[in-house]
């Protein structure tokens, strides 16, 4: 089974009020992976922060522990590479919005994880195990879903 290194682009929130100024770019890190009963998205946030109060400039970075989502196989509906050359990514969408709580930018129930260009082989090689996976239990006895 592969494991593809994945990031979600940089996303940028600006907060002021009086004499304060918040800047903070979030990114996201991570690796996803298929066992026998579901995808896996290990993951980290990393918080790079600017922070302008009474003149002064504080900055810093705060990164998450690893977090961990499993998404059951009964909760995908499907999982493509997508843009193989140019911004490749690994498009997941969801059958159940509950499938990705939890996960950063996927509260439409889908998620679009950048890879890089040498990761594409083993990420279509992902995809292609997860929807093999999709079929087969599709195609499996009731008793052994």
């Amino acid at each position: 089974m592969s494991a593809v290194p994945f990031t979600l682009a940089p996303c940028t929130e600006q907060l002021a009020g009086g004499s304060e100024m918040h800047v903070v770019e979030t990114s996201v890190v991570g690796v996803a992976s298929l066992d026998e009963q579901a995808l896996r998205l290990q993951f980290r946030t990393i918080e790079k922060f600017q922070r302008y109060r009474s003149g002064r400039l504080e900055q810093g970075t705060v990164e998450s522990d690893v977090r961990e989502l499993l998404i059951p196989l009964p909760g995908l509906r499907a999982v493509r590479v997508a843009g193989l050359w140019w911004r490749p990514r690994l498009e997941i969408a969801a059958a159940d919005l509950r499938a990705l709580e939890g996960f950063p930018r996927a509260a439409t129930g889908e998620v679009s994880l950048r890879i890089r260009r040498r990761d594409r082989t083993d990420a279509r090689e992902l995809a292609s195990d997860v929807e093999y996976a999709l079929a087969s239990r599709l195609l499996s006895p009731p008793e052994l879903r």
